[in-house]
């Protein structure tokens, strides 16, 4: 177990405590900033540990020690190249169902080796020995590293005595790094004097920038490096665990042959491995080859180590919703799904009604006539918070096909209740009957009018609305954060933050709902022109809005199973790279749909229940 007895009177690693764990944005596990070894003389080393949770695997996970990159001279556990973090890499192993552990260790210009690759050894020590306690298999550790990281990863296959013998380090005799179940390397550095050699020839033609990166290396071989123990292609042996190595054919900085002549190597060793080369430069730069090289390290991963969800039926593996992009929907069977999702929506929620929730309708001015309005009043509000109270504005999801105020009644209601707030359903206009871009026409025009209203919308004496919150789920959550780009420059209206549960924000990468192609005038998704300006309008897809900056904070919520998860993880990175507030939330498990259906499974329920919670302390916070 852990030492949580800590203190000035401890010593190495024991002198520092070990956080409470805390829930991710992808509903994981989460220990922060665990100290994994304190060298004598030296700064301790951390490592951060992301454990899945996800209610169909019942199995401890297993675990991948990633080890991060940067010429063994730059980087932390913190800090991934702009490819990585822009694919959400780690994100993609939690999706997977693999535990991740990312590591600091002490680089180059703070000692000479073996001291990095010490520490990478005691860091898969440490998970080793405590498995148990923060809940992933020990028997199923992988060690996966990129460039520099993937180099001092390769040397965790050597054994200890082998790795000493050859100018390395023995390990602790406390705590002996074992051997990982397989190891992933993404282009590293596989013979160091070679790798000298060839920065001495690219520096012969006198580039400038090629002198100073061989002079660099140069001094770095110099400082120990130079030891057989530092080059995997020389110190690796028989007893090495599978290894996959994964390399861009454009690389300059660690040239494709280091991978080529590894797997050669390895080869005459017998040992299992397997070499993926993909196009791209180093990190996959200029090219596609983030994600294949992901999915292929991934695939590899489940064949070596196992696939966490092998033994989950497949109907709970993806969005059960399939789509047919060429039917034609005949307004018959428009107002046959009308019919079936309210039913569905009846079933799921019985008689189920929310306690401590009044309900009324009214109407609200539109563009082109009244639109139908129901508020939902809590009974109870924050004490002392009466008179600034948010208005939660909320736009239904269904495909701008389905879906009015009594299908979204029940979920509005929950809101309402959960968050202390009046709610304010919008019932905009839907299609066959109306085109593009009535309802987000609807949608602007209600909340202004909504603002405009804000004291005479008949709330209990006393109350008094101060600001607006933007709300809705999948068409509605597209709307929710189309509305968002509208106002964000017109101050008269204070909207304080955007709440999108699986919104639909692009057109263009999904398969669309039934229905969702006559919004545009269009049959079906076939007969929609790729070309067509309104694919690119913010107005129906706010993904594709050329700056998303100056936006209030949204909260972006979307299954793990969900059809939109890729468009919504392109989404979030773009938010946050604006500089936009976001609380993110990746619900295990969960398909689209759960909002509007929390009534229907315990899962819907929980999840729906996060993000109200969530949307309640961001309300009330300060």
């Amino acid at each position: 177990m852990f030492n949580r007895v800590s203190g000035p009177s401890a010593l190495g690693r024991d002198a520092f405590g070990v956080a409470r764990p805390h829930t991710g944005e992808f509903g994981e596990l989460v220990f922060d900033s665990l100290v994994y070894s304190a060298p004598d003389g030296w700064r301790p080393l951390f490592m951060d540990v992301r454990v899945p949770s996800d209610p169909r695997v019942d199995s401890p996970p297993p675990l991948v020690l990633w080890v991060h990159g940067g010429s063994w001279v730059h980087g932390s556990r913190k800090r991934r190249p702009v490819d990585v973090e822009r694919a959400w890499f780690i994100e993609r192993l939690l999706l997977a169902g693999y535990a991740v552990a990312s590591i600091d260790y002490r680089l180059a210009r703070e000692v000479p080796f073996p001291g990095p690759a010490v520490d990478v050894r005691a860091a898969l020590a440490f998970v080793h020995t405590h498995a148990g306690d923060l809940g992933f298999d020990a028997d199923k550790i992988v060690v996966w590293g990129e460039s520099a990281g993937a180099h001092l990863g390769l040397l965790t296959g050597a054994s200890s005595e082998r790795f000493a013998a050859l100018g390395g380090a023995a390990d602790h005799p406390g705590e002996p790094a074992p051997k990982p179940a397989a190891i992933v390397d993404w282009y590293g550095p596989a013979d160091l004097p070679r790798m000298l050699a060839t920065s001495a020839e690219a520096a012969l033609g006198g580039n400038p920038e090629a002198l100073r990166q061989h002079a660099d290396f140069e001094q770095f071989l110099s400082m120990g490096w130079d030891a057989d123990a530092a080059s995997p292609e020389r110190v690796l042996q028989g007893d090495c665990p599978p290894v996959l190595l994964v390399h861009g054919t454009g690389d300059t900085m660690v040239p494709v042959g280091e991978s080529r002549a590894l797997a050669e190597r390895l080869g005459q060793l017998d040992v299992i491995h397997e070499l993926v080369e993909l196009p791209g430069g180093h990190v996959f730069a200029g090219s596609d080859s983030m994600l294949p090289a992901i999915e292929a390290s991934l695939d590899f991963l489940r064949r070596i180590v196992g696939d966490p969800f092998a033994e989950v039926a497949p109907e709970l593996l993806g969005d059960p919703d399939e789509v047919d992009p060429g039917h034609r929907l005949s307004d018959a069977e428009v107002a046959d799904m009308r019919a079936g999702f309210r039913a569905g929506v009846a079933e799921a929620w019985g008689d189920e009604r929310i306690p401590g929730v009044s309900s009324r309708d009214l109407t609200l001015d539109g563009p082109d006539g009244a639109i139908g309005a129901r508020l939902h009043e809590p009974d109870y509000v924050p004490l002392g918070r009466e008179r600034e109270l948010p208005l939660i504005v909320e736009f239904h999801s269904g495909g701008f096909v389905v879906g009015d105020l009594d299908t979204h009644a029940p979920s509005a209601a929950r809101l309402c209740a959960a968050t202390g707030a009046p709610v304010l359903q919008v019932d905009y206009r839907v299609t066959p009957e109306h085109a593009f871009p009535a309802a987000y026409a609807d949608a602007v025009a209600s909340v202004r009018e909504a603002w405009a209203r804000r004291d005479d919308l008949g709330l209990a004496p006393g109350r008094e609305i101060s600001r607006v919150v933007l709300y809705g789920d999948s068409a509605g959550g597209a709307l929710a954060l189309s509305v968002a780009l509208e106002l964000r420059s017109q101050a008269e209206i204070v909207v304080d933050r955007v709440v999108a549960i699986y919104p639909v924000v692009e057109w263009t990468d999904i398969r669309l709902w039934p229905g969702m192609s006559r919004y545009l005038g269009a049959a079906t998704e076939a007969e929609i022109d790729p070309a067509d300006p309104r694919l690119r309008d913010a107005r129906l897809a706010p993904g594709m809005a050329l700056e998303l900056q100056n936006l209030p904070p949204v909260q972006l919520a979307v299954g793990s199973r969900d059809r939109v998860l890729e468009q919504s993880l392109a989404f979030a990175y773009r938010l946050k790279a604006a500089g936009n507030a976001l609380d993110l939330q990746v619900l295990p498990a969960v398909p689209h749909g759960f909002n509007v259906m929390s009534a229907a499974t315990p899962l819907f329920a929980a999840a729906a229940a996060r993000v109200d919670r969530l949307l309640a302390r961001r309300l009330w916070e300060g």
